[in-house]
């Protein structure tokens, strides 16, 4: 009976993915789509993603990420820009980048008039050319995850979260801080994953008529998608908008301009990516926010033993549900590797002129089921 029903279903299967790979094929071949065309010259693809809210006032932030694609060496860089950066709204005026949109929207009703002016901002910040965008509102948002069949929350209980509660779990935490990188970076990478299975690609359709806007055309989408999920997950690069939270109310993420004047083109370009020899010896440092005694110590003998030298260890000072590597001189390389080692899939890089260490392993609560994905 079992494999009566496998033969069924392997035959209603293989027409639509007999279809999507000669859709797929068509677009590699004639070359129409702008997203293929970069992709052959190898060309960097730069692509705005932006979750806002038609509401002046609404309970969640809203999420801003710029999405640089180096097809070269199949690279994803990832900076996320806190919607509560401070910004010049008029020659008298301050207020949040995020506010943009729903002040445009609410008094122009023009969702896309209200986008540009986003991308815009977000060009001027960077002092890059940002050509696409892909924008979603909040109860698209919830449609859309809902759609690819739920989202794995971050953390040691893997539980699949609708979108509705997805998104209450997405907003805790500040804006700025890593836990919230972290989510982002889950998000990003789970939403890759139901790509990988090609029947997923034809939800994209659905997806774009009814959950979102973009300058892009379904097939510049349908080949993005295609391209991204063959990017190697320590290709993926995470980093935050460079700055500082307010401390007291108004609070505003205030942009460190000599950092982000620093970012720019050369941040995202592939000479970024290429290993940086040099005598020094970077510093690894792993630090123990699992509250298990001794893990620090043991993590530090597993890194020696894979020929990497841990220089200082101890316990963190906060507990911490996820095991995070973050990468604090721009040595990516090394942070992939170190992330290899244990298992772990979220690498941070968050630039500093001097920082203590050059990595850090922080260990978290999810410590225990890393290693048992490793062993299976």
């Amino acid at each position: 009976m079992r494999e009566n029903f496998l033969k069924i279903n392997n035959k209603k299967l293989f027409f639509p993915g007999s279809i999507l790979c000669l859709i797929i094929c068509s677009l590699l071949l004639n070359g129409q789509s702008i997203i293929v065309k970069n992709v052959r010259k190898g060309e960097r693809i730069n692509l705005l993603l932006l979750e806002c809210h038609p509401e002046k006032q609404s309970e969640y932030s809203g999420t801003i990420l710029l999405l640089s694609y180096h097809p070269e060496g199949r690279f994803l860089d990832v900076l996320t820009i806190p919607s509560a950066t401070k910004i010049k709204m008029t020659s008298s005026k301050r207020g949040k980048l995020g506010t943009i949109y729903s002040t445009i929207n609410r008094d122009g009703k023009n969702r896309k008039k209200a986008v540009r002016a986003m991308k815009k901002k977000v060009e001027e910040i960077l002092k890059i050319t940002i050509p696409f965008y892909i924008h979603i509102e909040t109860e698209e948002f919830i449609r859309v995850i809902d759609l690819l069949g739920g989202i794995k929350r971050v953390g040691k209980k893997q539980v699949i979260l609708g979108g509705k509660e997805f998104l209450e779990d997405f907003y805790q935490g500040e804006e700025g801080n890593y836990r919230r990188l972290i989510r982002q970076q889950n998000l990003l990478i789970e939403v890759i994953k139901k790509f990988e299975w090609s029947l997923n690609l034809f939800k994209v359709p659905q997806l774009i008529k009814e959950n979102t806007g973009s300058n892009l055309s379904l097939g510049d989408i349908l080949a993005m998608c295609y391209e991204i999920k063959k990017v190697p997950r320590e290709n993926i690069r995470f980093q935050n908008l460079p700055g500082m939270l307010r401390e007291k109310p108004p609070y505003y993420w205030i942009i460190d301009k000599e950092k982000v004047g620093k970012m720019g083109e050369k941040n995202f370009s592939f000479e970024d990516r290429k290993k940086k020899t040099g005598k020094k010896l970077p510093a690894i440092a792993v630090w123990n926010a699992a509250g298990i005694k001794g893990l620090a110590r043991e993590m530090r003998k597993k890194l020696n033993y894979a020929g990497v030298d841990v220089v200082r260890w101890g316990n963190y000072a906060t507990g911490e549900e996820c095991t995070v590597v973050i990468d604090w001189t721009g040595n990516f390389s090394l942070a992939g590797k170190i992330a290899k080692i244990i298992n772990c899939d979220k690498i941070i890089s968050q630039k500093e002129e001097f920082p203590l260490e050059d990595i850090s392993v922080i260990i978290g609560e999810d410590f225990n089921q890393l290693m048992m994905d490793e062993k299976n």
